[in-house]
């Protein structure tokens, strides 16, 4: 992916590597402290000779105590501190000739050189480090050594391969010295420049820097090279944890050392670690820190590459608008510091941040800055990258011949570079172009040109893109057979690599970008089977199905090597009296197979994929809450809606459900959504409301929940309830005299994500809450029931405690971020008994940490069911994070549902699951009774409540005998 223009659906991790790009490329080297074989004295001498004597009796002494002043002035980091230190190592160097120690003072000015790259004053830091070399003699090794070294670090952004020239000789050099200080300089320089090239040498580099550091007890060198090990790890997703290991002793040593700024070069370290991994509060908690300390020295580089580090937070929350003021106060900042590379780095952010906000105009505006720089600045890779997004904007615009003449020029530039991953992305962004105009045959030698490149060099997704591409072209043009060999070879790459996707979230992700590798082969497969019926094409495109759908789940689960196949799917179901409907949405059609423990039928959906989408945005806009609308009443609206949502209804169960009406006749339902289709209340659909209905992600999931509650310990204890949570300081829970919990104590990703859904960061205070946990109570009996309220339904318990209980049922705010779906989680209490703020938001990867064996969560919350709608694989929420931790089953909800009515209706589910029935039941039975009433009659009241996950109950015969309610 070159340039800005990076489609939706790939964005997840792009903002990971744009920071550790810009963390190797950027980052100033760490200010060297004295090393002990620097000091003034004649042990620093260790080339055998000795000092020169002084002319005057007090030169050396003056001399000396100048540059202690300095180091302590040094230390502390500020401009005006660093200044002084300056003025103090000049005087300092003055007396040192004065009394012909020349020596001396060329380690003085190797410390000014270091001072002065602080303020990115280039080539007054080669100036400084040239009259340091004029100083030594062929005897000096080591500080010949030390001095090359600082030279290799100098040259490291403007000049690579000099920066690695000059490193080697210090390496070479320092063979001739037994000093591990010179010696681990010199490897340290060498480690520095080979991270963006060679890893491998650059992590043996630092490695052996570490111990020779060490050996020497210099504990800021040992810093620096742990900071660099850091760096080498945070490049492999597998090894964040070393990454973070790195960091945090780096860290450590700089803190024991009183390191101001090499502490900020950790946490600016330490914030590319959490954004990462997705703990952005951490990530800008880290750069707040190391930018106070940057920018207190006047270190204008360093503030800026923060400042880039908390763009890309910004992005990974997106919230676009920080995002893009932060890269332009970057770019101002690295303006200002004369860095012109980091200059371009931060154009070519806040062209992606334009990208991002819908505004392909100023990121075309964006990227034309970045060419114009590049071609003047002769920075030819970002003169290829900018041009690529310059014809990324004219294709998104329809403007072809400017975006073919554009991906043309680019491709040649990165030809001319060498640059293989960039002339492989051009060329399939070229192919598509050429494929949209029709050109097939061009189209065709692009995607054949790419798999050339990209076949021997592990670029496994290129390959599949191209194979795809060409099935593609070979499906428009009817080529069905060679069709289907090349999307198989697309699913044969696929395949081979989401277990080597190490993180989750990012599986989830890499999954749904190539759902429609998956859409493409059921479609070939479905017309196949329309072709030759009884060839078993049907059955192919419907284990198809099952494979493109949650395989990051059942990946995470661990349990099984493979999709279910059709036999072992109704072995699954079988005796149960089940008909399950899987669905597969298509780009232009849809289908539907109805599967019984002996049959299997399929269906082409009548209406086409877009109908299917309009119409299903109608109907649920239709359930949702009344309310005024023009001059109506809420009466007059609510009517309305009912009126249109029969309407609708009736239309969605006849494109749904219409071909398949005579299966239905059974005890239970199982619906396999795909894509909008999740967003169905597909109770509202069946013939029948009391028929029970159970959702599953995938028919394969079934197997997976089974197998791991099979494997886990049975629950110790029955009931655990957290319900009516305190959220902001103005709840009357709250003592008075507490001060107000200013809003920017809030996470920013808790901030984010309250804006995005409630349209303020305020979350409103859920009093029925407290009627639904006193409810559970009267149904199972107070010593049955761990109930957690107000200030005690706090994070920190849920963590804890959450693993003991079988039934666990959340009263609270239930957040889904839809683009960023990391974000999502379930708010309790904000606020502690005292006043004071806390994190109190339940995220994902918290609820995907915890070990669960219970047989039931329910989350009675606002849209809990809901999440970033990931194609097949599922939409990334809070119902499947409870099933990964470890619950064989899920009640969540599809909407904002109504606090009051939810109460009443949980009253009820959980009097039906007292009595012995199954949660599928009891929640019908729920439903049913709230519908009942006058007052809850409308969908929107009930229908948002779903079941996902294990349908049969292990209780239905012989009921939980609880304690009888409680007076």
């Amino acid at each position: 992916m070159v340039g800005g223009a990076i489609p939706e659906q790939q964005l997840h991790g792009v903002t990971r590597y744009v920071l550790v790009a810009i963390t190797l490329v950027l980052s100033c080297p760490v200010l060297l402290w004295p090393a002990p074989w620097l000091q003034a004295g004649t042990a620093s001498n260790r080339s055998g000779s000795k000092a020169a004597a002084l002319p005057c009796t007090d030169c050396r002494a003056q001399a000396e105590q100048l540059r202690t002043i300095a180091d302590a002035l040094i230390k502390r980091a500020t401009y005006q501190d660093l200044k002084k230190a300056v003025a103090q190592l000049q005087e300092s160097s003055r007396l040192f000739e004065q009394g012909e120690s020349a020596r001396d003072a060329a380690r003085n000015y190797l410390r000014i050189g270091e001072i002065q790259s602080v303020w990115s004053r280039h080539q007054l830091v080669l100036d400084m480090y040239a009259e340091a070399l004029k100083r030594t003699t062929e005897s000096d090794i080591d500080l010949r050594c030390s001095i090359l070294s600082h030279q290799a670090l100098a040259y490291l952004d403007s000049d690579l391969p000099r920066s690695l020239r000059l490193s080697n000789q210090a390496i070479d050099l320092c063979k001739l010295t037994a000093n591990p200080l010179a010696q681990a300089e010199a490897l340290e320089a060498f480690g520095e420049g080979s991270l963006a090239q060679d890893p491998e040498k650059a992590l043996a580099a630092f490695q052996s820097a570490i111990q020779l550091f060490k050996d020497a007890k210099d504990i800021d060198g040992e810093a620096r090279a742990w900071l660099g090990l850091g760096h080498t790890f945070v490049q492999d997703e597998s090894a964040l944890a070393k990454a973070s290991s790195a960091y945090q002793e780096a860290l450590r040593l700089w803190t024991s050392a009183n390191n101001s700024r090499g502490m900020a070069q950790a946490r600016r370290a330490l914030g590319l670690y959490w954004v990462t991994v997705g703990e952005y509060q951490k990530a800008m908690n880290e750069y707040n820190q190391a930018q106070l300390v940057f920018h207190a020295a006047g270190d204008q580089d360093s503030e800026a590459i923060v400042l880039i580090g908390r763009g890309g937070v910004s992005d990974e929350i997106g919230n676009y608008e920080d995002s893009l003021r932060y890269y332009q106060k970057a770019r101002a900042t690295f303006s200002k510091a004369s860095d012109v590379r980091g200059e371009v780095a931060a154009i070519d952010g806040a062209a992606h941040a334009e990208w991002l906000r819908k505004r392909p105009d100023m990121a075309r505006h964006y990227n034309e800055m970045k060419l114009d720089l590049a071609i003047r600045l002769n920075l030819p890779r970002y003169q290829a990258s900018a041009t690529a997004g310059i014809a990324d904007f004219y294709a998104h615009q329809g403007n072809y011949n400017k975006a073919e003449r554009f991906y043309h020029e680019a491709l040649e530039l990165f030809r001319l570079l060498k640059e293989a991953n960039g002339e492989v992305d051009v060329l399939l962004r070229l192919g598509r172009l050429y494929s949209q105009k029709k050109q097939d045959e061009q189209a065709l030698s692009c995607f054949r040109e790419t798999l050339k490149i990209v076949q021997d060099n592990g670029r496994v997704s290129e390959v599949a893109r191209a194979h795809f591409e060409i099935a593609s072209i070979y499906h428009r043009q009817h080529r069905l057979e060679e069709a289907k060999d090349e999307i198989e070879a697309v699913l044969k790459v696929i395949e081979s690599q989401r277990t080597k996707v190490s993180d989750f979230d990012d599986r989830a992700s890499y999954f749904a970008s190539v759902h429609e590798y998956y859409q493409l082969y059921i479609e070939i497969l479905m017309q196949l089977d329309q072709r030759d019926p009884g060839k078993g094409f049907s059955e192919q495109a419907l284990e198809a199905a099952e494979k493109s759908k949650v395989r990051s789940l059942l990946d995470m689960l661990g349990f099984m090597s493979s999709a279910l196949t059709l036999r072992a799917i109704q072995e699954e179901i079988r005796g149960d009296d089940i008909v399950l409907l899987e669905y597969a949405l298509g780009k232009e059609h849809s289908y539907l197979w109805v599967i019984d423990e002996s049959s299997m039928t399929s269906y082409q959906v009548s209406s086409s994929t877009q109908q299917l989408s309009r119409l299903t945005a109608s109907f649920r806009n239709s359930l949702l809450a009344p309310g005024i609308h023009l001059p109506e009443t809420n009466a007059q609206t609510a009517v309305r809606k009912k009126q249109a949502g029969l309407r609708y209804q009736r239309e969605l169960a006849k494109a749904l459900l219409e071909p398949v009406l005579p299966f239905l006749n059974r005890k239970r339902v199982i619906i396999i959504p795909d894509g909008f289709l999740q967003y169905v209340p597909f109770v509202t659909l069946l013939p029948e409301h009391h028929r029970e209905l159970v959702m599953l992600p995938s028919a394969s999931t079934l197997k997976a929940l089974r197998d791991a509650a099979q494997r886990r310990p049975p629950a110790a204890a029955e009931v655990a309830v957290f319900a009516d949570p305190v959220f902001e300081v103005d709840d009357a829970r709250v003592p008075q005299s507490s001060s107000s919990l200013p809003k920017a104590n809030k996470p920013v990703d808790v901030i984010h994500v309250t804006r995005d859904v409630l349209g303020s960061d305020y979350i409103p205070r859920l009093p029925q809450s407290h009627d639904e946990a006193r409810a559970i109570v009267d149904a199972y009996g107070p010593k049955n029931v761990f109930r957690r309220e107000g200030f005690n339904a706090n994070r920190k318990t849920a963590i804890e405690k959450l693993g003991q209980y079988r039934f666990i049922h959340f009263a609270t705010h239930g957040f889904l971020d839809t683009h960023h779906p990391a974000l999502s989680g379930l708010v309790l209490s904000m606020v502690d008994k005292n006043g004071k703020g806390q994190d109190g938001y339940l995220r994902l990867r918290d609820i995907y940490g915890l070990k669960l064996s219970a047989d039931l969560v329910v989350l009675s919350a606002c849209e809990s069911g809901l999440g970033k709608d990931l194609e097949s694989e599922g939409m990334i929420g809070l119902t499947r994070a409870f099933l990964y931790a470890g619950s064989s089953r899920v009640v969540s909800t599809l909407w904002k549902v109504d606090d009051q009515a939810t109460a009443q209706l949980m009253e009820y589910f959980y009097q039906h699951l007292h009595k012995g029935e199954s949660p599928s039941l009891a929640l019908r039975g729920a439903q049913s009774d709230l519908a009942a009433k006058s007052d809850w009659n409308l969908p929107y009241y009930w229908a948002a409540f779903v079941l996902q996950g294990e349908y049969r109950w292990t209780n239905e015969k012989d009921a939980i005998k609880a304690i009888p309610p409680h007076d």
